[in-house]
């Protein structure tokens, strides 16, 4: 049986953004099919941007993917690792792309609220942050610093103190 996908023209200039990059254009069809026009299109143009920045992406294709996964272009500033706020803090932005961003669509309302406020400061990540610093410190490994905790315990964390704060 043969599929065959009609693109329309804003999709298929974005199967196109997506090539450019190195990506084949059956690759590029597939995350524009899975994720939607406007969230490939805008973490696409987000990766541009890291590489003329001096990123090093070696698989664009994979990077764009994990981008549109948790559409990191749609992230708020304060949860974004790469953002202005967070780039300069290389345990902040690990923190947020490797344990709060995966979990990001799962938290709370009023959690992802106080989140995109306070940033690493939120009542509702703070000591876990100040845990992850301490073991990334003495480790000096990622893993190692993931194994003491991590997204399930993030998640059921913050969901505990938001029963706690909001009297759920």
């Amino acid at each position: 049986m043969r599929l065959y996908i009609k693109e329309k023209k804003e999709t298929g200039e974005t199967i196109r953004l997506i090539a450019e990059q190195g990506v084949e254009r059956d690759v590029a069809r597939y995350i524009v099919s899975n994720f939607g026009e406007e969230v490939a299109k805008r973490n696409c143009v987000r990766g541009i941007e890291h590489m003329k920045g001096g990123a090093k992406i070696r698989n664009f294709a994979s990077y764009l993917t994990r981008m549109c996964k948790y559409d990191y272009a749609g992230l708020p500033s304060a949860i974004d690792p790469w953002s202005d706020q967070n780039k300069d803090d290389p345990y902040a932005a690990k923190f947020l792309d490797k344990v709060i961003v995966p979990v990001w669509s799962k938290l709370p309302e009023e959690a992802r609220e106080c989140l995109a406020d306070h940033g690493l400061a939120s009542l509702y990540i703070e000591e876990e942050y100040e845990f992850f610093c301490v073991q990334m410190k003495e480790t000096g490994e990622l893993r190692k610093a993931l194994k003491s905790f991590g997204q399930r315990y993030i998640l059921e964390s913050v969901k505990e103190k938001s029963r706690l704060l909001n009297g759920a």
